[in-house]
């Protein structure tokens, strides 16, 4: 049975909410935390999701990022004149509350078979390639490394880059999952910054294992 939770412990001068997911466990600073406990987060747009799933809404600021990734991209103007900044926001879930944590990769894999009008549009910009319904692909799509080969054996680990949202060329974010032991992780990555999506995972890797250091301090 899964068990996530959340509560707060003040050590020194510094407070940390606690996350628990089955045997892992969490404490991260309240300076990352946006919204914890949340029922039901109405706004996620993944479609593998449990509907009943508990969550907490975390953001790493872009300074931070930016001065551990080299070459990441602070900000840039969007197309409504604004400047955004690059954070990294996202869910961290229970990873037994995802149905299918592979789900949205899965779909692209079999677009053939699961969309309506399938599209697979080379990105030259990019060189990756758009996957999607071609009703909707300048709307919401995936983006992967190769064409869908659902031929073979199976779909490669790092085949898939993530579904994305927003406007073309390089005013659009894609969606990522990174598990760490029982948490699974959704976040967003710039379009600016989709090249450095290895370098961004292994920064995230270093967070959560400091995330979980604090627990034994």
């Amino acid at each position: 049975m899964l068990f996530i939770g959340f509560n707060y412990v003040k050590e020194s001068f510094r407070e940390y909410g606690i996350v628990n997911v089955s045997n892992s466990k969490l404490c991260i600073p309240k300076s990352y935390e946006l919204i914890v406990n949340v029922p039901y987060l109405w706004f996620i747009d993944d479609e593998d999701l449990d509907e009943n799933a508990a969550g907490g809404l975390y953001k790493i600021s872009a300074q931070e990022v930016a001065d551990s990734i080299t070459g990441y991209t602070y900000s840039h103007i969007n197309q409504y004149n604004v400047d955004l900044k690059h954070e990294i926001t996202g869910i961290i879930w229970g990873l037994n509350q995802i149905g299918k944590p592979n789900g949205v990769a899965e779909a692209a894999w079999n677009v053939q078979t699961e969309k309506t009008e399938p599209a697979v549009d080379f990105n030259e910009s990019l060189n990756l390639y758009e996957i999607g319904d071609r009703r909707f692909i300048d709307t919401w799509w995936s983006l992967a490394k190769t064409p869908p080969n659902p031929r073979l054996d199976a779909m490669p680990d790092d085949w898939f880059i993530g579904s994305c949202i927003g406007k073309k060329p390089m005013n659009f974010r894609c969606k990522r999952s990174f598990i760490y032991k029982d948490f699974y992780f959704t976040y967003d990555v710039q379009a600016h910054d989709l090249h450095l999506i290895p370098q961004i995972e292994s920064f995230l890797q270093v967070k959560f294992e400091e995330w979980e250091s604090y627990c034994k301090a």
